[in-house]
């Protein structure tokens, strides 16, 4: 055998042994091999089921490859070249004599290993290419004015700097250019631009060949390079959207490293007046208080314009549209063009005329200026209702209203309605009080806060005789108070009542009156008093019947009837008359009653009622244990044995003045009955009774004011032939007018003598008169 064939097989085989080991089994082959051929590169190790079989390669590459049927090594048929394929894939089998298939297949993997056989080529002979100053980094800066044109040669080598590499030189031509790689001038795009697409807004140009520009912008696809360094924007811009644009323009190789720092293309868009004003709210609400005064502030409406904010696109101002309902003078609001608040212009609201406002706030920009954009919102103004008008009475005066004195407590006197003018439930309450002629409580007030009505009922029983009438004086006002007026007079009205007397029957004292009287009782003498139960006396008018003869009177106030004459028994013992009381002020109101009168004898001669000696007096006030004793006395044959009975004459005065007790048949004692009487005489009418007959008497009783001793104290009264003060007065003249007389004789007669004296001798005067 060949030693280079053995050689062959041995590294064949021991590629192979390396490639069973690798996760891949492979055998590697030289490329452009120089040996003799077939070249055997393995045996291979594949038997069939029942032991050895033929193998086969099921493509062996137009018989390239093929398995050799004695000894079974794979060989190679001519030699490979890795630059045309560097890998090799076959697929062997195990088959029968008759060439079908027993197993398999098994892939092996053939590689060619590169061999240094080809020697670098440039493209060109001669290269040519332009630089710009600046380019690349770590280059010089080239200055064409200095040098415009380098020429270069340049070598390339293979196995790097072993001396076995091929190489091979180029030619290359550079022209130094000044630089077009220059950031493009700002875009002012006008956003919504209706023209066509894509439209070109700027250009870039890199002065050297082989480029091929790109961009970098957000979003994606809205602006475009093209080759020449067009830039185009692709679709419409909107502002709101987006306002500002920058793009980073390259400029690349054909291996798309760039050439120099990326250029900045800004693009600012532009605004158009293409947004309305926007309101804060789909509609506004707000409430005011009815008689609010003008310019009070509603509420403040807000319209933002998404247009450029310092333009005046964006330049809001506001208008009031229109007005539902619309007021007399136009609009009850004014609205402030430039911040939208709204204010009340009109000071005549109520919340009972109109319960809210609707009204249309228009936004338009570009200041309200013709062309410009607008947008309307909804304004509704709820008028609130303030409690500013007091209950007034539907009537100012009620009644008279009639009840008997005997109404039943509860009874309805009266119902009184008042009424409200405010909207709102809670102003419309109202509260009723009796604030005047209810001081004891006799009626009741019941207040209906809604309705808006109060009963006045009975609450204590009626008295016709304390109060024939009552007038009571009823408010109506809120439980809240009031804004701004004050209550009229209309919110105060008048309840007159009336008290009907009751129709009762008079009930006398007694159901017949019956008294004896003497006949020589005296004029004026108190027989008795009529008395009636049920009404006080000072009610009650008193009159006599059947008194024809005038002998009796009755005192229309009080009903005691007195003698006014003294009584005839020839004229009969017994007398009855008639006594009507009658209520005054209600001639239907009356009842009588009989008087039974019987007449005795006189009072016998011998019959005196006699007084404690010395006489007795009565202190006023009234002294403790102090009466006058009284007696009767018999003088002469009486014929009346006793006992005697003493009693008070039938006079309510007198009875209440008065007090007698008596101490046994014949004496009784006289005493004050209250604490104060006049002081006086008194002829207190007592009566003077026996088994047989009355007779009537007067007890004489001094009552007086008394000192310390309770002893009376009596007025001194003018005593005759005592002087009077004038005739006083005259004696004192007279007395003094007559000693002054007598005093000027005696001087006048000591001052004669006196001169005679000095004259002469006295034998020579005439002899002085004794006389």
């Amino acid at each position: 055998m060949d030693p280079v064939w053995l050689w062959i097989i041995c590294l064949g085989i021991s590629h192979a042994v390396a490639g069973a080991a690798s996760q891949e089994p492979y055998i590697e082959i030289p490329e452009n091999y120089h040996g003799h051929f077939p070249l055997y590169l393995k045996k291979l190790e594949i038997q069939g089921p029942e032991g050895p079989a033929p193998i086969q390669v099921v493509d062996n590459y137009d018989g390239l490859f093929g398995v050799e049927p004695d000894s079974g090594f794979l060989f190679v048929t001519r030699p490979l070249d890795r630059e045309e394929q560097a890998q090799y894939t076959l697929q062997v089998i195990v088959t029968r004599d008759d060439g079908q298939p027993l197993s398999g297949p098994e892939t092996l993997t053939v590689r060619v290993k590169d061999e240094n056989d080809n020697v670098p080529r440039f493209t060109e002979d001669v290269f040519a290419g332009t630089v710009s100053r600046g380019t690349g980094q770590g280059s010089s800066l080239l200055n064409p004015a200095q040098v415009a044109h380098y020429s270069l040669l340049v070598q390339v080598k293979d196995l790097g700097d072993q001396p076995s590499g091929h190489h091979a030189i180029a030619k290359v031509d550079i022209a130094v250019v000044e630089s077009t790689w220059i950031p493009p001038t700002s875009v002012h795009l006008p956003e919504n631009l209706k023209t066509t697409y894509p439209h070109p807004i700027s250009k870039v140009h890199w002065s050297g060949g082989g480029v091929t520009y790109s961009q970098e912008s957000v979003p994606t696809g809205l602006i475009l390079v093209d080759g020449e360094g067009q830039v185009y924007v692709t679709q419409e811009l909107d502002r709101e959207a987006q306002a500002e644009y920058v793009i980073r323009l390259f400029a690349r190789n054909a291996e798309g490293t760039p050439y120099a720092h990326p250029l900045e293309l800004q693009v600012s868009v532009t605004d158009e007046n293409d947004n309305p004003p926007v309101f804060s709210r789909e509609s506004y609400e707000a409430e005011v208080k009815e008689g609010s005064p003008p310019g009070t502030v509603v509420l403040q409406v807000q319209a933002e314009d998404a247009d450029e904010a310092a333009s005046l696109h964006a330049h809001v101002v506001y208008e009031i549209g229109s007005q539902e309902p619309p007021s007399a003078q136009g609009s009850a609001f004014h609205i402030d063009p430039g911040t939208g608040t709204i204010t009340l212009q009109d000071d005549q609201l109520r919340a009972g005329d109109v319960e809210e406002y609707r009204l249309w706030v228009v936004a338009s920009d570009l200041a309200g200026a013709a062309g410009g954009l607008s947008s309307t919102v909804e304004v509704t103004v709820r008028v609130m209702d303030v409690n500013d008008h007091p209950p007034v009475f539907s009537e100012m005066q009620y009644g008279p209203v009639s009840l008997p004195a005997d109404a039943a407590i509860g009874t309805l006197v009266s119902t009184l309605t008042a009424t409200d003018a405010d909207w709102e439930l809670e102003f419309k309450l109202i509260n009723f009080s009796i604030i005047s002629g209810n001081d004891n409580g006799t009626f009741a007030l019941e207040s209906d806060r809604q309705a808006g009505s109060a009963r006045i009922r009975l609450h204590k029983k009626l008295n016709y005789e304390d109060a024939q009438s009552h007038v009571l004086i009823v408010t109506a006002h809120n439980p809240e108070d009031l804004v701004g007026a004050e209550p009229g007079p209309r919110s105060t009205a008048t309840v007159t009542i009336l008290v009907e007397d009751i129709m009762e029957p008079l009930v006398f004292s007694q159901e017949k009156y019956e008294v004896s009287v003497p006949a020589n009782v005296l004029p004026g003498t108190v027989l008795l008093t009529i008395r009636v139960l049920n009404l006080e006396t000072h009610l009650l008018r008193f009159s006599l019947r059947n008194n024809s003869k005038k002998w009796l009177s009755i005192d229309e106030y009080s009903g005691a009837i007195r003698t006014e004459q003294e009584l005839d028994p020839r004229l009969g013992r017994e007398h009855t008359v008639v006594v009507e009381a009658q209520k005054r002020g209600n001639s239907g109101l009356a009842a009588t009653t009989n008087v039974v009168i019987r007449i005795l004898g006189g009072r016998p001669a011998a019959l005196v009622l006699g007084r404690s000696s010395p006489p007795q007096h009565l202190c006023t006030p009234q002294q403790k244990q102090q009466a006058v004793l009284i007696s009767v006395q018999e003088q002469g044959p009486l014929g009346r044995a006793g006992p005697f009975h003493f009693a008070l004459a039938e006079d309510v005065t007198l009875r209440r003045n008065w007090r007698i007790r008596v101490h046994n048949g014949t004496h009784a004692s006289l005493s004050m009955g209250i604490s104060w009487l006049e002081p006086g005489t008194h002829q207190v009418p007592i009566f003077l009774t026996d088994s047989a007959e009355t007779w009537p008497m007067d007890v004489p009783v001094t009552v007086c004011l008394c000192n310390s001793e309770n002893r009376c104290m009596v007025k001194v009264g003018k005593m005759r032939g005592m002087p009077t003060v004038l005739s006083a007065v005259g004696i004192m003249v007279g007395t003094l007018a007559a000693i002054g007389f007598f005093l000027i004789l005696i001087f006048s007669h000591l001052a004669l003598k006196k001169k005679k004296e000095e004259v002469g001798p006295s034998d020579t005067l005439p002899l002085q008169s004794t006389a």
